[in-house]
Protein backbone atom coordinates (compact mmCIF):
# COMPACT_ATOMS: atom_id res chain seq x y z
CA UNK A 1 0.00 0.00 0.00
CA UNK A 2 1.20 3.50 -0.88
CA UNK A 3 1.25 5.79 2.16
CA UNK A 4 -0.51 9.12 1.63
CA UNK A 5 1.66 12.23 1.89
CA UNK A 6 0.84 14.99 4.37
CA UNK A 7 -1.37 17.67 2.80
CA UNK A 8 0.69 20.86 2.62
CA UNK A 9 -0.64 24.23 3.79
CA UNK A 10 -1.45 26.41 0.80
CA UNK A 11 -1.99 29.70 2.57
CA UNK A 12 0.27 32.28 4.16
CA UNK A 13 1.72 31.45 7.56
CA UNK A 14 0.78 34.21 10.04
CA UNK A 15 3.63 36.52 11.19
CA UNK A 16 2.77 39.32 13.64
CA UNK A 17 6.06 41.10 12.95
CA UNK A 18 5.70 41.54 9.19
CA UNK A 19 1.94 41.44 8.55
CA UNK A 20 -0.70 44.08 9.12
CA UNK A 21 -3.20 43.37 11.88
CA UNK A 22 -6.01 42.47 9.48
CA UNK A 23 -3.86 40.21 7.33
CA UNK A 24 -2.28 38.57 10.37
CA UNK A 25 -5.73 37.88 11.85
CA UNK A 26 -6.97 36.31 8.60
CA UNK A 27 -3.80 34.23 8.17
CA UNK A 28 -3.91 33.08 11.79
CA UNK A 29 -7.49 31.84 11.40
CA UNK A 30 -6.61 30.02 8.15
CA UNK A 31 -3.46 28.52 9.70
CA UNK A 32 -5.19 27.17 12.81
CA UNK A 33 -8.11 25.87 10.75
CA UNK A 34 -5.64 23.96 8.55
CA UNK A 35 -3.92 22.44 11.58
CA UNK A 36 -7.17 21.41 13.24
CA UNK A 37 -9.08 20.13 10.22
CA UNK A 38 -6.48 19.11 7.63
CA UNK A 39 -3.04 18.54 9.18
CA UNK A 40 -4.16 16.28 12.05
CA UNK A 41 -6.46 14.26 9.79
CA UNK A 42 -3.73 13.92 7.15
CA UNK A 43 -1.18 12.73 9.73
CA UNK A 44 -3.63 10.20 11.20
CA UNK A 45 -4.38 8.85 7.72
CA UNK A 46 -0.67 8.38 6.98
CA UNK A 47 -0.03 6.73 10.36
CA UNK A 48 -2.95 4.35 9.79
CA UNK A 49 -1.56 3.38 6.39
CA UNK A 50 1.91 2.90 7.89
CA UNK A 51 0.41 0.56 10.52
CA UNK A 52 -1.37 -1.46 7.83
CA UNK A 53 1.88 -1.75 5.85
CA UNK A 54 3.79 -2.82 8.97
CA UNK A 55 1.12 -5.45 9.64
CA UNK A 56 1.39 -6.77 6.10
CA UNK A 57 5.18 -6.93 6.39
CA UNK A 58 4.95 -8.83 9.68
CA UNK A 59 2.39 -11.24 8.22
CA UNK A 60 4.61 -11.83 5.18
CA UNK A 61 7.58 -12.41 7.49
CA UNK A 62 5.63 -14.98 9.52
CA UNK A 63 4.38 -16.72 6.38
CA UNK A 64 7.92 -16.82 4.98
CA UNK A 65 9.27 -18.31 8.21
CA UNK A 66 6.51 -20.93 8.24
CA UNK A 67 7.17 -21.76 4.58
CA UNK A 68 10.88 -22.12 5.30
CA UNK A 69 10.18 -24.45 8.23
CA UNK A 70 7.76 -26.53 6.16
CA UNK A 71 10.28 -26.70 3.32
CA UNK A 72 13.02 -27.85 5.69
CA UNK A 73 10.73 -30.49 7.18
CA UNK A 74 9.68 -31.62 3.71
CA UNK A 75 13.32 -31.92 2.71
CA UNK A 76 14.04 -34.15 5.71
CA UNK A 77 11.00 -36.32 5.01
CA UNK A 78 11.86 -36.53 1.30
CA UNK A 79 15.41 -37.58 2.14
CA UNK A 80 14.16 -40.26 4.49
CA UNK A 81 11.57 -41.43 1.97
CA UNK A 82 14.24 -41.73 -0.70
CA UNK A 83 16.05 -44.07 1.71
CA UNK A 84 13.06 -46.34 2.29
CA UNK A 85 14.20 -49.62 3.84
CA UNK A 86 11.02 -51.75 3.38
CA UNK A 87 9.01 -53.15 6.29
CA UNK A 88 10.54 -52.73 9.73
CA UNK A 89 9.82 -56.35 10.67
CA UNK A 90 12.14 -57.61 7.91
CA UNK A 91 15.17 -55.59 9.04
CA UNK A 92 18.04 -56.68 11.29
CA UNK A 93 21.28 -55.15 12.52
CA UNK A 94 22.22 -51.48 12.51
CA UNK A 95 20.15 -48.78 10.81
CA UNK A 96 21.31 -45.19 10.35
CA UNK A 97 19.57 -41.98 9.32
CA UNK A 98 18.30 -40.96 6.87
CA UNK A 99 15.93 -43.89 6.64
CA UNK A 100 12.25 -44.70 6.68
CA UNK A 101 10.29 -47.90 7.15
CA UNK A 102 6.75 -49.20 6.89
CA UNK A 103 5.20 -50.63 10.04
CA UNK A 104 1.69 -51.22 11.35
CA UNK A 105 -0.04 -49.38 8.51
CA UNK A 106 2.15 -46.28 8.58
CA UNK A 107 5.45 -44.87 7.34
CA UNK A 108 8.02 -43.87 9.96
CA UNK A 109 11.05 -41.62 9.72
CA UNK A 110 14.14 -42.68 11.69
CA UNK A 111 15.29 -39.90 14.01
CA UNK A 112 18.52 -41.40 15.42
CA UNK A 113 21.07 -44.06 14.48
CA UNK A 114 20.22 -47.52 15.80
CA UNK A 115 22.74 -50.22 16.70
CA UNK A 116 19.99 -52.84 16.53
CA UNK A 117 16.83 -51.94 14.61
CA UNK A 118 14.96 -54.95 16.02
CA UNK A 119 15.20 -53.43 19.50
CA UNK A 120 13.36 -50.25 18.48
CA UNK A 121 9.83 -50.79 17.17
CA UNK A 122 8.26 -47.75 15.50
CA UNK A 123 5.39 -46.39 17.58
CA UNK A 124 3.92 -43.02 18.62
CA UNK A 125 5.72 -43.25 21.97
CA UNK A 126 9.14 -44.27 20.62
CA UNK A 127 11.31 -41.15 20.17
CA UNK A 128 13.58 -43.06 17.77
CA UNK A 129 10.85 -42.75 15.16
CA UNK A 130 8.58 -40.00 13.77
CA UNK A 131 5.29 -40.90 12.14
CA UNK A 132 4.91 -38.99 8.86
CA UNK A 133 2.34 -40.76 6.73
CA UNK A 134 -0.25 -43.49 6.88
CA UNK A 135 -3.56 -44.72 5.52
CA UNK A 136 -4.95 -46.20 8.72
CA UNK A 137 -5.30 -45.43 12.39
CA UNK A 138 -2.27 -45.85 14.59
CA UNK A 139 -2.30 -48.64 17.21
CA UNK A 140 -4.60 -47.75 20.14
CA UNK A 141 -3.24 -45.65 22.97
CA UNK A 142 -4.10 -47.03 26.39
CA UNK A 143 -2.09 -44.58 28.55
CA UNK A 144 -0.90 -40.98 28.53
CA UNK A 145 1.42 -40.05 25.65
CA UNK A 146 2.62 -37.28 23.34
CA UNK A 147 0.88 -37.28 19.96
CA UNK A 148 2.43 -36.67 16.53
CA UNK A 149 1.29 -34.19 13.91
CA UNK A 150 -0.49 -35.40 10.75
CA UNK A 151 -1.67 -38.58 12.44
CA UNK A 152 -4.87 -40.47 13.22
CA UNK A 153 -4.96 -41.53 16.87
CA UNK A 154 -7.31 -44.01 18.54
CA UNK A 155 -7.58 -44.02 22.33
CA UNK A 156 -8.94 -46.76 24.56
CA UNK A 157 -8.75 -45.68 28.22
CA UNK A 158 -10.09 -48.39 30.49
CA UNK A 159 -7.36 -48.74 33.10
CA UNK A 160 -6.69 -45.15 34.18
CA UNK A 161 -7.27 -41.55 33.15
CA UNK A 162 -5.13 -40.58 30.16
CA UNK A 163 -3.61 -37.20 29.28
CA UNK A 164 -2.36 -36.53 25.75
CA UNK A 165 0.20 -33.85 24.94
CA UNK A 166 -0.17 -31.96 21.69
CA UNK A 167 2.78 -31.96 19.28
CA UNK A 168 4.39 -28.77 17.98
CA UNK A 169 2.29 -27.64 15.03
CA UNK A 170 3.22 -25.80 11.85
CA UNK A 171 0.63 -24.11 9.68
CA UNK A 172 -1.18 -26.74 7.59
CA UNK A 173 -0.63 -29.66 9.99
CA UNK A 174 -3.53 -31.72 11.29
CA UNK A 175 -4.34 -34.27 13.95
CA UNK A 176 -7.26 -36.65 14.44
CA UNK A 177 -8.11 -38.02 17.90
CA UNK A 178 -10.85 -40.58 18.51
CA UNK A 179 -11.82 -41.75 21.98
CA UNK A 180 -13.26 -45.27 21.96
CA UNK A 181 -16.86 -45.81 22.99
CA UNK A 182 -15.45 -48.43 25.36
CA UNK A 183 -13.33 -45.90 27.30
CA UNK A 184 -14.36 -45.71 30.94
CA UNK A 185 -11.69 -43.27 32.15
CA UNK A 186 -11.20 -39.54 31.57
CA UNK A 187 -9.34 -38.64 28.38
CA UNK A 188 -7.87 -35.13 28.15
CA UNK A 189 -6.04 -33.26 25.41
CA UNK A 190 -3.58 -31.03 27.27
CA UNK A 191 -3.60 -27.52 25.89
CA UNK A 192 -0.97 -25.26 27.52
CA UNK A 193 -0.39 -22.83 24.64
CA UNK A 194 -2.81 -23.23 21.72
CA UNK A 195 -6.24 -21.83 20.88
CA UNK A 196 -8.74 -24.51 19.78
CA UNK A 197 -11.65 -23.19 17.73
CA UNK A 198 -14.86 -25.23 17.59
CA UNK A 199 -18.23 -24.49 16.01
CA UNK A 200 -19.84 -23.70 19.37
CA UNK A 201 -16.94 -22.09 21.20
CA UNK A 202 -13.22 -21.70 21.76
CA UNK A 203 -10.84 -23.46 24.13
CA UNK A 204 -8.22 -20.96 25.23
CA UNK A 205 -4.55 -21.65 25.95
CA UNK A 206 -4.24 -23.08 29.45
CA UNK A 207 -7.60 -24.89 29.30
CA UNK A 208 -7.46 -28.63 28.70
CA UNK A 209 -10.01 -30.39 26.49
CA UNK A 210 -11.93 -33.43 27.74
CA UNK A 211 -12.71 -35.87 24.92
CA UNK A 212 -15.81 -37.90 25.75
CA UNK A 213 -16.05 -41.60 25.01
CA UNK A 214 -17.23 -42.11 21.44
CA UNK A 215 -16.13 -38.62 20.32
CA UNK A 216 -13.70 -37.81 17.51
CA UNK A 217 -12.06 -34.44 16.89
CA UNK A 218 -10.24 -33.29 13.77
CA UNK A 219 -7.94 -30.30 14.28
CA UNK A 220 -6.33 -28.29 11.49
CA UNK A 221 -3.51 -25.83 12.24
CA UNK A 222 -4.32 -22.39 10.86
CA UNK A 223 -1.06 -21.27 12.45
CA UNK A 224 1.38 -22.85 14.88
CA UNK A 225 -0.88 -21.86 17.81
CA UNK A 226 -4.40 -21.66 16.37
CA UNK A 227 -6.16 -24.97 15.66
CA UNK A 228 -9.60 -25.21 14.08
CA UNK A 229 -11.95 -28.17 14.34
CA UNK A 230 -12.95 -29.42 10.88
Amino acid sequence: MTVSTITEYGGTVPDPFTQAAGAFSTNAVNWTTYQANTLVSSINTSIGEFNIDFGLVNTAKTDAETAATNAANSEIIALSASNFKTEWSTLTGALNTPASVYHDGAFWQLMTNLADVTASEPSPTNADWQYYSGTRWLPPYTASATLNTNSQNFISATGAASDFTQPTFASGDFIVISNSKASTQTVRLLNPSNTLIFEKGTVSAGDNLVINAGSTIHLYARTSTILEAV
